[in-house]
């Protein structure tokens, strides 16, 4: 009694870190891992950038990232977030944790989407490349299907999240803008690009 409880509906796909990790002989292609990315930057822009609740997640990673019959991810896990001050710079009081005018914990989840961004690249766990000596391979699997340009350029913008930044900090709104460029730069109708791949997996 007196526990606070966040109710999903049932996400039949798991959760990404499965789907990564252990399915090898149904590997996700570049245009689902894509969708997902641009999924969760969108997820994780709103939760930052909304004028009514801004909240900071602090735990993003591969196994907090559910995905429903399409695909589409959700992100859960949020017994670590911190409700941060709103748009009108008055802090909300409903209870939670709250850290006014952190800003810094914001960047704590742009470099974990920088993280999670680079194990849907490499298809790989992150502990396995994070320490030296580092080998960040991209999936070889994605390779050589035509969307090599989009994979470096999805790397070049997961390795600027994780760089060090001071005063021109990267915001998640504008992770999301890039990753959503990628995207429509492609096909403007990521429910084509997963409709091709859905069957493939299927």
């Amino acid at each position: 009694m007196g526990k606070k409880l966040l109710v999903y509906k049932y996400m039949c796909n798991g959760n990404l870190h499965h789907w990564l990790h252990c399915m090898e002989s149904r590997k996700m292609g570049w245009g689902l891992r894509l969708k997902i990315a641009v999924g969760i930057a969108r997820g994780l822009a709103w939760l930052h950038h909304n004028n009514v609740l801004r909240v900071a997640h602090l735990k993003i990673n591969s196994k907090c990232i559910l995905l429903d019959e399409n695909f589409d991810p959700k992100i859960s896990n949020f017994g670590d977030a911190m409700i941060l001050m709103n748009a009108s710079g008055v802090c909300p009081s409903s209870g939670g944790k709250f850290v006014v005018q952190d800003c810094s914990r914001y960047k704590e989840d742009v470099y974990s989407f920088g993280i999670l961004l680079l194990e849907l690249v490499t298809g790989r766990e992150p502990s396995t490349w994070m320490k030296p000596p580092s080998d960040r391979a991209i999936d070889e699997s994605l390779m050589g299907q035509g969307f090599n340009e989009e994979i470096h350029e999805t790397v070049r913008i997961a390795e600027n999240c994780i760089r060090p930044h001071r005063d021109d900090a990267t915001s998640m709104l504008q992770v999301y803008q890039e990753m959503h460029l990628i995207g429509i730069s492609r096909n403007e109708n990521f429910v084509t690009v997963h409709t091709k791949e859905h069957d493939q997996l299927m």
